[in-house]
């Protein structure tokens, strides 16, 4: 992990946005100046629902069999089911996050869900929202398709990480609500 960081520093990059997975305290230790590299904005572990893109558990077994353990953490996300659990991680600002990354519709290396899948219920959603505009910050979305895009913007999201798919009332759409899109080529 040092040698990416030292990398990204060497080749002018001072600033470094994460999307999932990267923690706390290597800010901490950058700040500390026991880790050389550039300054990190994360949101920690993103959001996802149970079967999102984010959920890399395998199909093979009920979600039930995982409750007893904090196996619904992978390394990029963590897995919320409702509106309670939504507000439940969304609050794990608490850790150093400095926005919220949610999974707002199915991608290519998901073991369960599709691709064309929307992730999250509109209230999820909202509720996700409303914990970033508490905190004085954002949520962003992974989202390939038009629909997805769509609804996560309709309900409050201000960034679209991949876009692929995005299609010309998607782009207008988010210019009328000042949202960013981020692709990585």
């Amino acid at each position: 992990m040092t040698i990416h960081f030292e990398a990204a520093l060497a080749r002018g990059f001072t600033t470094v946005r994460d999307c999932g997975g990267a923690e706390t305290f290597l800010k901490s230790e950058m700040l500390k100046g026991t880790l050389n590299g550039p300054r990190l904005i994360t949101c920690g572990h993103a959001i996802s629902q149970t079967g999102g893109h984010g959920d890399l558990r395998s199909g093979d077994l009920p979600a039930s069999a995982f409750e007893s353990c904090s196996c619904h953490y992978g390394q990029v996300g963590v897995v919320a089911d409702g509106v309670s659990e939504c507000y439940k991680a969304a609050r794990e600002f608490r850790r150093g996050a400095d926005f919220i990354k949610i999974m707002g519709g199915g991608g290519v290396a998901s073991p369960t869900d599709k691709i064309s899948n929307n992730q999250f219920c509109d209230d999820e959603i909202s509720a996700l929202v409303n914990v970033a505009n508490c905190y004085h910050t954002y949520v962003t979305a992974h989202a390939y398709t038009p629909e997805a895009i769509q609804k996560c913007i309709k309900l409050g999201v201000k960034g679209i990480e991949h876009g692929n798919l995005l299609d010309e009332r998607s782009a207008e759409l988010m210019a009328e609500q000042n949202c960013y899109l981020t692709q990585l080529w």
